[in-house]
């Protein structure tokens, strides 16, 4: 998938300078500063890199809305949801993310359930024990990636326990030299009761 390498440039400073902290530390530094580093320049680039796939990503889901299909798009970082409300605003997309309140987060899903809108974006982590999405939709969307395999079964597994065809896409990130983990890619039924 394309992606705006911008994104990237936008950061090269600061990720420059983490990572020639986390090689050549200074002498005073703190318990733990290699890490805390690490974690900072890892968090930078996976924003980035969302930040970078978002108009993409948003084109992608729009040819699927205009198809007549429901989407569920699943994110990690508020400033991309934000850039996909910007681009998605059209399909009346409903959020269920860190943000919302638990009235906000289950007006969401009722909203999607019923089919008043047909885009659900859902924060990949903040939707655990979410129930009732089983019958709404069948494509799901990553837009952006965790780094470990397991939300992604979790987060198609709380969507896809009913009946139906799920679609999981394979996006293969890749932004100049940086390439984070693929999702990997199935198209198949779930049985009822798994």
């Amino acid at each position: 998938m394309s992606a705006d390498e911008s994104a990237l440039e936008s950061v090269k400073g600061a990720a420059g300078a983490l990572a020639r902290w986390i090689l050549n530390p200074p002498k005073d530094r703190r318990r733990g500063f290699e890490m805390q580093c690490a974690s900072e320049f890892t968090n930078m680039i996976r924003k980035q890199t969302g930040i970078g796939k978002v108009p993409h990503v948003a084109s992608f889901v729009k040819m699927l809305l205009e198809n007549g299909e429901s989407v569920v798009l699943g994110g990690w970082h508020h400033a991309v949801y934000d850039i996909w409300r910007e681009l998605l605003q059209d399909h009346k997309p409903a959020f269920y993310t860190g943000r919302e309140s638990a009235t906000a987060k289950n007006r969401a899903r009722d909203s999607f359930v019923s089919h008043k809108t047909n885009l659900l974006i859902l924060s990949i982590h903040s939707g655990i024990g979410l129930d009732g999405l089983q019958g709404a939709c069948r494509n799901v969307v990553f837009g952006e990636l965790d780094w470990s395999p397991a939300p992604h079964k979790q987060f198609i597994g709380r969507r896809a326990t009913g009946s139906c065809v799920c679609l999981l896409l394979r996006l293969r990130y890749r932004i100049g030299s940086i390439r984070t983990r693929d999702a990997g890619a199935e198209n198949r039924t779930v049985p009822r009761g798994r």
